[in-house]
């Protein structure tokens, strides 16, 4: 295949990969084929590449197409080295000290919660969690914490497109309880999930937005259920917002809790 021919091979298959937006993270096949401006049957060929690289998931009933989570680990990767993980880097260690318990920075991803960067306290028991993974956003303090900071119709098309199926006992499974979570955490300016991920731990997450105002990532505290009572998350929580406002001053925005 000729250089020329490579690259239009290339600029084809990106712009399939650019139809999907967190608001359509699953798309059928005409609806890729018209946001990416190609003929649905070059569309097809791509997917079927695409697939067979990992880069692309089907729904096996619905027929519906979604990035993979390959590609948002492989995001992971690539913010790793941008500007917000080398400024959060000193305030999560700050966090990391001051409370004595793991920290972390996630952002909303089609699939869910991306965690781009950890810092780890120097105790015997930690969370195995790593820069990369991915986790349902309606489970983790920092889905609920980014997700709160959405539109009202942005959290709806989200609700609409993402099964309340996983987590524990404790999760949300109804849509309505989980859009009263979302109004507690932006009344109080931060969110919990209260063994919601995982029966054995606990984290507390708030938004941090950049010179624009938007949101573009949230802070989490996280460590095992028995080291955060029920008593120590008001204090975690005025924490984790203290340090959200600071890395939101790091990126040039100003932080303000939306009642």
């Amino acid at each position: 295949m000729h250089s020329i021919e490579r690259s239009a091979v290339i600029a084809r298959a990106a712009a399939v990969l650019f139809a999907f937006s967190a608001e359509k993270p699953e798309l059928t096949l005409g609806e890729i084929a018209k946001r990416a401006e190609l003929p649905p049957s070059t569309v097809r060929r791509l997917l079927v590449q695409l697939i067979d690289a990992g880069l692309i998931d089907q729904d096996g009933s619905s027929r519906t197409y979604a990035l993979s989570l390959r590609l948002a680990q492989l995001g992971a990767v690539a913010l790793g080295s941008r500007d917000l993980v080398q400024r959060a880097n000193p305030v999560m260690r700050a966090l990391t000290s001051r409370v004595g318990e793991a920290v972390f920075l996630g952002q909303l991803s089609p699939q869910g919660v991306v965690y781009l960067a950890v810092t780890q306290p120097d105790t015997a028991v930690r969370i195995s969690t790593r820069a990369g993974e991915v986790r349902p956003a309606h489970t983790t303090s920092m889905g609920k914490a980014l997700l709160a900071s959405l539109a009202a119709n942005d959290v709806e098309a989200w609700v609409a497109s993402h099964p309340l199926g996983s987590g524990t006992q404790f999760a949300h499974t109804d849509p309505q309880t989980l859009r009263s979570d979302l109004e507690g955490v932006r009344s109080r300016g931060y969110a919990v999930n209260n063994r919601e991920s995982s029966a054995e731990f606990t984290s507390v997450a708030a938004p941090v937005r950049d010179h624009r105002g938007a949101t573009v990532a949230a802070l989490a505290i996280s460590a095992p259920a028995y080291r955060i009572p029920r008593e120590r998350i008001p204090e975690l929580g005025a924490a984790v917002l203290e340090a959200a406002r600071e890395l939101t001053s790091r990126l040039g925005g100003a932080f303000t809790v939306v009642a």
